[in-house]
């Protein structure tokens, strides 16, 4: 069985193409290309801003929540600015995919009275804090444990000799580790 995401592309292809047909027997297809790569064009250009408001908006939620000053505290929701944001990339989003009624539909997304009546209806946007950093370098402030689930490997080429002679120069394993059997 198709998923409702497959059904829900091709009932948008099917009515873009439609509305393509149409508007360019109206106004001409040269005529709707330019509308529909300027709007395109237009998304490419709100893209950027977009992303940086709702990047604003999430560091902003962070550093409320103590940044990794606080160790993990509660997660909490956000269906506010960051909501309205999010709205804004996923209207620069549907700006640039071709088409005119996703066109539409970006562009309006890009209003901030309908940002403010579409974002509700998104999932909350949670921000958890972690060991790592959600902005920045992405280096944890403590330091990594066994129990993160990451092991540190140094991979040493043994090419050019024998495996009795690499045996043989190796130094003896710590307790507990077991040499892998090729």
């Amino acid at each position: 069985m198709f998923s409702r995401v497959a059904i829900v592309s091709f009932v948008v292809a099917v009515a873009e193409y439609v509305v393509f047909q149409r508007a360019s027997a109206e106004i001409g297809v040269g005529n709707t290309v330019f509308v529909v790569a300027g709007s395109m064009m237009v998304g490419f250009a709100s893209l950027r801003a977009q992303f940086a408001r709702l990047a604003a908006e999430l560091a902003q939620r962070f550093n409320a929540l103590g940044g990794l000053d606080q160790p993990n505290p509660a997660p909490k929701a956000d269906t506010g600015k960051a909501a309205r944001a999010t709205v804004g990339v996923v209207g620069c989003g549907l700006l640039i995919v071709p088409g005119l009624l996703t066109s539409a539909v970006g562009l309006a997304f890009l209003i901030p009275a309908i940002q403010s009546l579409v974002a509700p209806l998104l999932p909350p946007i949670r921000l958890l804090q972690s060991s790592t950093a959600i902005f920045g370098s992405g280096i944890s402030r403590r330091p990594r444990r066994a129990e993160d689930g990451i092991v540190d490997v140094d991979v040493v080429s043994t090419e050019g000799r024998s495996a009795s002679s690499a045996d043989d120069d190796d130094p003896p394993l710590p307790p507990g580790v077991h040499q892998a059997q090729p």
